[in-house]
Formats: structure tokens, C-alpha cells, sequence
């Protein structure tokens, strides 16, 4: 019996994750009308700069979620980045939370979740 064949609209982290899951038991394709992978994890180059222009950093609240980033912890997708915010008066407030940044840049997190996927973009 053949596999059903299921199509994800959006390369985004939710988009990604979801298309991961589905292969356990389907063939997914991803479709993004975007030039590449990231959705809210956007990056740009200007010249020699890299700017991340969409989500700033990630934080995990579940012990699922915080299992995926120690891989990617490892795997050198992200780096710790610190742990707390800055409150009003620019005095950093530790919340227990630490904020996850890409190791190069955001997108390198939905670069990285799109690894053995087939990703269409410009769709």
C-alpha cells in the first residue's frame, strides 16, 4: 500500500517540525513563497553583515522542546545567548529563562530542521 502524499504550506519552524512528524507516516512536501527556509526566523545578508530581522532568540518551556535545543546546543546550530532581559532601567533581570541565538544566524535553526525534507520554495 502506497503512502499518502500530505503538502505543508509554510518552511517555518512550525511548518519544518510539522513536515518531520509526518514522514513518519506519510510523504511530505513543503511549500514556502519564500526565497528560503525560515518563516519568523528571518535573516538577511547586507554586504558582509548578517541581520536577523524576525524572531531574536528562542526559549524552551517544555523538557520535549529543551531536548531539541541541547541538540542543536551540540550540533552548533544555537548558542546559549543569556538568561533573563533587560528590564526599563537597562538592568538585566533574571527570569530562569535562558534565550537560545543562532550560532550564525536565526534561519540557521530552520536551515538546520530542513536537513532530509523536501523543501520547495519560491512556490
Amino acid at each position: 500500500m502506497s503512502r499518502p502524499r500530505v503538502v505543508v504550506i509554510g518552511a517555518g519552524m512550525a511548518g519544518l517540525t510539522a513536515a518531520h512528524l509526518l514522514t513518519a507516516v506519510a510523504d511530505a512536501i513543503v511549500l514556502d513563497k519564500g526565497r528560503g527556509v525560515g518563516g519568523r526566523l528571518a535573516t538577511r545578508r547586507i554586504g558582509d553583515a548578517t541581520l536577523d530581522h524576525g524572531a531574536q532568540f528562542i526559549t524552551t518551556h517544555s523538557a520535549e522542546f529543551a531536548a531539541t535545543v541541547g541538540r542543536w546546543v551540540t550540533d552548533g546550530v544555537v548558542a546559549p545567548w543569556f538568561r533573563g532581559r533587560i528590564g526599563p532601567e537597562g538592568v538585566l533581570d533574571p527570569d530562569g529563562h535562558t534565550r537560545f541565538r543562532g550560532s550564525v544566524s536565526m534561519n540557521a535553526v530552520a536551515k538546520n530542521l530542513a536537513v532530509g525534507l523536501d523543501v520547495r520554495t519560491a512556490s
